[in-house]
C-alpha cells in the first residue's frame, strides 16, 4: 500500500511515502486545494521529496503516483499549508567540550550537545549556536561537520567577522540546522555535533 506523509515548513512541504510493490518510479502531484492536480516531480526513484516552490499561507493537496509499465497507483492525499516558522518557546541546555586539545593543531574542533529541558518540542531549524574565538592569521576559514548524530548533512556553519571585536574574540562560528534535523522532543538530546 502506498502511504504518503507530509510536513509543512517555511515555504516548503516535506513529503515521504512508503514503497509500492512493483513501482519503477514515483511522481509527486500537487493541487491548490480544490484545483486540478499537476506533476511537480517525475521519475523519482527515492521515497521523499521537498517541494520548495510553495507559498506560505496557501493550502496544497499532494498525492504520489507509483508508476510502472502497467500504469500508475495513487496514494492517499495529504493537505499541507506552509507557514513561516514560529519563534521557538522552550528551554535548551547547551553542552560543550573541546574535541582537540593539542597545542599544535590548526583546527578549532568544538563539540556540542543540545538538550531540550522544556516541556514542548523545539524545531531545530529555529536554533543557532554561536562559538566565539580569535582567528589566527589571514587565511580563509572552512566549516566542516564530520559527525552529528542527527546527520552531518543537516548542519550548516558560517564564519562572521565581529566588528567591533567582542572581548578578545574577533570571529564567530554560527552553526544552524536544516529542516531535515527535525524537532527535539522534550527531554531529548541532539547527541554530539
Amino acid at each position: 500500500m502506498l502511504t504518503l506523509n507530509g510536513t509543512a515548513g517555511n515555504a516548503q512541504a516535506v513529503l515521504t511515502w512508503t514503497a509500492a510493490t512493483g513501482a519503477e518510479t514515483y511522481k509527486v502531484q500537487r493541487s491548490v486545494v480544490g484545483g486540478a492536480y499537476a506533476d511537480v516531480a517525475t521519475g523519482l526513484e527515492v521515497l521523499n521529496y521537498t517541494d520548495a516552490s510553495v507559498v506560505n499561507g496557501t493550502a496544497y493537496s499532494y498525492r504520489i503516483a507509483a508508476v510502472n509499465a502497467s500504469g500508475q497507483t495513487l496514494s492517499n492525499i495529504v493537505t499541507l499549508t506552509p507557514n513561516v516558522a514560529q519563534a521557538t518557546t522552550g528551554t535548551l541546555e547547551g553542552q560543550y567540550r573541546n574535541g582537540d586539545s593539542g597545542a599544535s593543531g590548526n583546527a578549532v574542533t568544538p563539540q556540542f550537545n543540545l538538550k531540550n529541558t522544556g516541556t514542548q518540542p523545539i524545531d531545530l531549524s529555529t536554533v543557532k549556536l554561536r562559538y566565539y574565538f580569535t582567528k589566527d592569521g589571514t587565511g580563509d576559514l572552512t566549516f566542516w561537520c564530520d559527525y552529528a548524530q542527527i546527520g552531518s548533512t543537516n548542519i550548516e556553519g558560517k564564519f562572521v567577522t565581529l566588528t567591533p571585536a567582542k572581548g578578545t574574540a574577533d570571529t564567530v562560528l554560527e552553526i544552524s540546522f536544516k529542516s531535515g534535523a527535525g524537532s527535539l522532543a522534550a527531554g531529548a538530546e541532539t547527541g554530539v555535533i
